[in-house]
């Protein structure tokens, strides 16, 4: 197990007035709990049984009641747990029926109200909402990258942030991260079921985002709302009125004040606030000033030290390229659970999302992926296993372009950096197979193999 106060690829974080910070330490399978930057206790280990974690991502603490809310991304539910640490309840199951959730990543309660639990079901695309007991109360959303503005039509692609703004309205805020946007919906909480009446692309004409993933609220004087705009490396404080960008604050790299895939966010009512740097393994904590107070995770122990690291022997007159990395072969396993679809009578079945991340420290090239074939299960005949050709997978998104796995194998991602990740789409082509329309399919022992290279 890694050392208490380290961190691998950290995304989720909660940051208190009184100076606990939760940490969602994804690569670790665990949460850290940190007073200001000394470490405190740790609660999960890895495993999918009652309160372990696989690959957990968002984090949400009640604001009142203290319970602990994770999402427990790599077992496809949300889990509860007590202020102490103690495991509570459970929150869905896997699936992408009702109340199921697929690599859920973020999960967020309605703070002193507590009428709803918001989950950010990323793998299906949609946001789902449960009551306090964990019963569903509704679901939002579908497939694409069209405007939300009409009733019911609201569409996602991987959405993986979800936050409930603190005004009188129902508002919610949404990081539909695959769509590179964030999406602003409210409701009528006394309508049933529950429909978004309002929506805002946050985009401007000098303000890109790129894959969007955390958002958070804070500063009592000067109200700030906030996204990791996690592509670009950087820190956005957005106006929830127009969506227009009020300052940005950040910058690719490994110094203070620097990010690289920054995936998680929080404010303080004091303005103070903390980013989640995933691909430095760190968390940094700012002032309201956005000047830098601390770091946590280093590889020097808890993160006190924000000095930049010492420069190397010499006088800086030596341009020679590093060394090239050192290429060796590796196998990464996802432990991924069989993926269910739904074939529709016809041709294909709809899209199921997968992602590959790389949260080690390694350089992964020519990632490629081998599942086997996919088997109807439920239709006519029961059971039966499909040609290879008939699995299809997309790299640019739900709606393809697709292509068939050549022998059940097919390159999913190149350059894969440490911290960084790349989705795939996965689709059944009933096209040629006639007689298998109208079932059920899945697909099995999803694995990845890499070519990976380690700087000497």
């Amino acid at each position: 197990a890694a050392p208490d106060g380290q961190l691998s690829a950290p995304e989720g974080i909660v940051m208190q007035s009184n100076g606990t910070i939760y940490v969602a330490d994804t690569g670790n399978d665990r949460i850290q709990v940190f007073h200001n930057d000394t470490f405190a206790r740790s609660i999960g280990s890895p495993g999918n049984g009652t309160g372990e974690l696989s690959k957990p991502t968002g984090i949400h603490v009640h604001r009142e009641g203290g319970m602990i809310y994770v999402a427990d991304t790599g077992n496809d539910r949300v889990q509860v747990f007590h202020p102490n640490g103690t495991f509570a309840r459970s929150i869905g199951s896997p699936g992408n029926g009702t109340g199921e959730l697929s690599a859920p990543e973020d999960v967020h309660v309605q703070d002193y109200d507590i009428q709803y639990i918001a989950v950010a079901d990323t793998g299906n695309d949609r946001v789902q909402f449960f009551h306090p007991n964990g019963t569903f109360a509704a679901a939002i959303g579908s497939s694409g990258s069209g405007p939300g503005q009409y009733r019911g039509s609201t569409q996602f692609d991987g959405p993986t942030s979800v936050y409930f703004d603190l005004g009188l309205e129902v508002i919610f805020y949404v990081a539909d991260t695959g769509n590179d946007r964030v999406q602003m919906l409210s409701w009528d909480p006394r309508v049933r079921p529950i429909v978004p009446r309002v929506w805002l692309e946050l985009i401007t004409p000098d303000i890109i985002l790129s894959g969007p993933r955390s958002l958070a609220e804070g500063g009592l004087n000067d109200h700030h709302r906030i996204v990791a705009d996690t592509g670009n490396h950087r820190i956005l404080d957005f106006d929830p009125i127009d969506g227009s960008i009020r300052a940005q604050f950040g910058s690719f790299g490994a110094g203070p004040g620097n990010f690289s895939s920054p995936k998680g966010v929080d404010m303080t009512w004091d303005g103070e606030f903390a980013v989640a740097d995933t691909g430095n393994n760190r968390v940094q904590i700012f002032h309201a000033n956005r000047t830098l107070k601390f770091i946590i995770g280093t590889a020097e122990g808890n993160g006190t030290d924000a000095r930049p690291p010492p420069a190397p022997p010499g006088n800086g007159t030596d341009a020679r390229p590093p060394p090239a990395p050192v290429a060796y072969t590796c196998s990464v396993s996802l432990a991924a659970p069989d993926l269910d679809v739904s074939v529709r009578p016809g041709e294909y079945s709809q899209p199921v999302r997968q992602t590959v991340r790389n949260s080690g420290n390694l350089t992964f090239a020519a990632v490629e992926l081998s599942a086997t074939p996919w088997r109807a299960a439920g239709g006519a005949p029961a059971a039966a296993v499909l040609p290879a050709s008939a699995t299809e997978v997309s790299t640019a998104g739900a709606g393809g372009p697709y292509a068939p796995l050549a022998n059940g194998t097919a390159a999913v991602a190149s350059d894969l950096s440490p911290g960084a990740e790349a989705s795939l789409w996965f689709r059944l082509n009933l096209a040629p197979h006639a007689s298998m329309q109208g079932g059920n399919a899945i697909v099995q022992h999803v694995t990845y193999g890499a070519e990976c290279g380690i700087r000497p």
